[in-house]
């Protein structure tokens, strides 16, 4: 029997993390194209798994893959035969999400928001807004852990800090903006792939809360797919659902599928 291997794509993408950082990234104009859309992310992807397989020559991969990483998940699966089983966490697929409508040109909702450059800086006030705004008006002690928050936050912004330190920038990161203007397809019902090209074994996993991946987005990706599949929504979870008190049922449900389908 073929060992199992779990690719999360919480690896770092270009752009991303402590990888290296396009050049277009040390611009301050941020003129140019959105850097890192899924087609590049899925090349980093390849490379890891490039490498994994030489070390592993029988090993069985499953891709994981939350909120933009499972449109670069989903559109590896619909195109690669070495995906054994995907999971798709916190999804985002095909719907006119409200939330991104500021993505969008005023003038024209197919095209990116001109005031978008091709990657942004973030405050480390902003980087859990989402987070927050999913969390308003409940007791915040009942979802996070204070000290964890407070670590992962740190994490992020170590990720840059040299640049920060160099820049002036204190408290910031630069984030690739390809992730905008994937979502803005998803906004316009184009989707980055086509579900009904993945074969695999499929689970479908969100949080009930999630105003990110809309239980209608999933409602529509379950339709789409062809392959065996399976869907769980978690009940009082945000998106950040994997960063919750309560994230041991996102793990539980992620090892239940993988070892049971």
């Amino acid at each position: 029997m073929a060992t199992s291997f779990l690719l999360p794509d919480s690896i770092d993408f270009r752009g991303y993390g402590l990888s290296s950082k396009p050049a277009a990234m040390d611009d301050p104009s941020m003129s140019g194209l959105p850097i890192m859309n899924h087609k590049d992310a899925a090349v980093d992807v390849q490379d890891a798994v490039d490498f994994i397989q030489k070390q592993h020559p029988n090993i069985s991969i499953v891709l994981c893959g939350f909120s933009w990483g499972s449109s670069i998940s989903g559109y590896i699966a619909s195109q690669q035969d070495w995906v054994s089983k995907l999971i798709l966490l916190g999804p985002v697929y095909s719907y006119p999400n409200p939330q991104w409508k500021e993505l969008a040109d005023p003038g024209d909702q197919t095209r990116l928001n001109p005031g978008i450059k091709s990657y942004r800086l973030a405050s480390r006030e902003r980087w859990c807004g989402l987070w927050n705004r999913e969390l308003e008006g409940k007791n915040l002690n009942q979802y996070r852990n204070p000290k964890t928050l407070g670590l992962l936050l740190d994490h992020i912004e170590n990720t840059d800090i040299k640049w920060a330190q160099e820049n002036q920038k204190s408290g910031y990161i630069r984030l690739s903006t390809g992730v905008l203007s994937d979502a803005l397809r998803t906004f316009n019902q184009n989707p980055i792939y086509d579900a009904s090209k993945i074969s695999c074994p499929t689970f479908v996993l969100r949080g009930e809360l999630d105003t990110a991946s809309l239980s209608a987005d999933a409602d529509g990706l379950m339709k789409k797919l062809t392959c065996p599949k399976k869907r769980v929504d978690i009940k009082d979870a945000t998106h950040y659902g994997i960063l919750e008190l309560g994230a041991e049922r996102f793990f539980q449900a992620i090892t239940d599928f993988i070892e049971n389908n």
